[in-house]
């Protein structure tokens, strides 16, 4: 992803893609809940958050992630 920076939502609207691609299934992982873009996002803002702090409490991260703290703890 573009220069190891932390990615939100209002930045990556794939709800609507262009008329050219074919629809295509949401790519639900075994979870039920989670896409596999929703899953690659997370770890690439894990990936940046891990580069900006040295020590970070698990609501902390949670809360720059924007998830609830326990799912960090899988």
């Amino acid at each position: 992803l573009y220069m190891e920076r932390m990615s939100r939502k209002a930045h990556r609207d794939c709800s609507s893609p262009p008329r050219t691609l074919a629809p295509a299934p949401p790519g639900q992982l075994a979870d039920g809940t989670t896409t596999v873009l929703d899953r690659a996002m997370l770890e690439h803002n894990l990936l940046s958050a891990s580069k900006l702090y040295n020590n970070i409490t698990f609501a902390e991260l949670g809360n720059l992630l924007r998830i609830d703290p326990s799912r960090l703890r899988r």
